[in-house]
């Protein structure tokens, strides 16, 4: 999606009279670019996620993305005092959910076979393009990170760490298991989301099909379909 301010600003109208506010006050609108980011759709796959969503919401289509909302994930690159390039961690949430809403309310609990842990909810409205320009009227869906949190007495060191970052090391088994931890996280806790608002609307699963389709971005919630049958045998 870009810089995330000046994006809004581009995509709802409202960047050129920003600049020019900015500058009228001796202000380069571009001093944006500097302010800490979500970090979202940075990398390969992030890219192709962020172009879906923010035309899906341009074009006004119902398209809502489903992620992991992680600590540590993408770096940043800086230079050290002898000029070498190195990599240190991009704690995008340091100064809190700055562009993130938790709905607490609407958490569910997501089971493994030796834990369980709780699965909130954070929302960001993806803003699409306002095409007419004349006054914002656009398109805007949620974007849904799901963060994990241990519950007392029940969640184990393992999945406590879901969330903490986006790519764990999978050179070990350790690893590996954390990567399927994740992956099994956000797609149990969105379709989860998606059963209780359905039943919720239409009180049977029966015409589910009818109102939701799936688009799985590559591998990583692949484990979709067997969450998706194994909700439908125990509702």
């Amino acid at each position: 999606m870009g810089r995330l301010v000046l994006d809004v600003l581009t995509n709802t109208g409202l960047r050129k009279i920003t600049t020019n506010i900015f500058a009228e006050e001796g202000i380069d609108i571009n001093c944006l670019e500097e302010v800490d980011d979500t970090a979202l759709g940075n990398g390969g796959l992030g890219r192709l996620a962020a172009c879906f969503v923010e035309s899906a919401a341009t074009k006004g289509y119902p398209l809502y993305g489903v992620g992991l909302y992680y600590k540590y994930g993408l770096f940043k690159q800086q230079f050290d005092e002898n000029g070498r390039q190195i990599e240190v961690a991009d704690d995008w949430t340091a100064n809190g959910e700055a562009w993130f809403e938790p709905h607490y309310d609407e958490a569910v609990i997501v089971e493994y076979q030796d834990t369980k842990v709780k699965a909130i909810p954070y929302v960001m409205p993806v803003i699409g393009y306002n095409q007419s320009r004349s006054s914002f009227e656009g398109n805007a869906f949620p974007l849904t990170l799901w963060k994990a949190e241990p519950i007392e007495g029940v969640t184990n060191a393992s999945a406590a760490k879901i969330s903490d970052y986006l790519y764990p090391d999978d050179s070990r088994d350790e690893g590996k298991k954390l990567r399927l931890r994740q992956e099994y996280f956000f797609v149990s806790a969105m379709l989860q989301r998606i059963f209780d608002i359905h039943l919720q609307k239409h009180g049977n699963l029966n015409n589910i099909e009818d109102y939701y389709m799936f688009q799985m971005n590559d591998t990583h919630p692949v484990l979709g379909c067997l969450e998706f049958i194994r909700l439908l045998k125990l509702h």
